[in-house]
């Protein structure tokens, strides 16, 4: 077997396609390296709450006995972090906890909590155990 002019140019010219797609795809891939390296330059870590849990504005988080809905984050330092509500605030990320969403399983958890405690708000707590229920099925009082 032997290779023709012909068939030696066809090569080449397939090995020179192969060569301009690579060099566009790796160019390509050079500014989409850039792209990201600029991003992570300007990337700030969101404030994270008593558990370690990313804090963003439209959370809901629970202060003590109090919750409120997130409006604003104000950085002040590197990686400090002040959390207002409604009313301003600010308040540390670190004295917050996000409000857990209430579940059938959690309020079924309560109830017998209540119950095997044999408390003497027990009449109060079915009251709420019910309000809760009715909220969560949609319900409207």
């Amino acid at each position: 077997w032997g290779m023709t002019h012909t068939h030696a140019k066809a090569i080449a010219a397939i090995a020179d396609r192969i060569d301009e797609r690579y060099s566009v795809k790796v160019e390509r891939l050079e500014k989409y390296r850039a792209a990201v390296c600029a991003m992570l330059k300007e990337y700030v870590k969101l404030p994270v709450d008593a558990d370690g849990v990313p804090i963003r504005v439209g959370d809901s988080v629970a202060l003590g006995d109090g919750t409120f809905e997130v409006r604003r984050l104000e950085l002040y330092d590197k990686d400090s972090w002040d959390v207002l509500d409604r009313f301003g605030g600010p308040f540390s990320p670190l004295n917050l906890r996000h409000v857990k969403s209430d579940t059938w399983e959690r309020i079924i958890e309560d109830a017998m909590n209540a119950y095997l405690d044999d408390d003497s708000t027990a009449e109060h707590s079915k009251e709420e155990l019910a309000d809760r229920c009715r909220r969560l099925a949609g319900e409207t009082e």
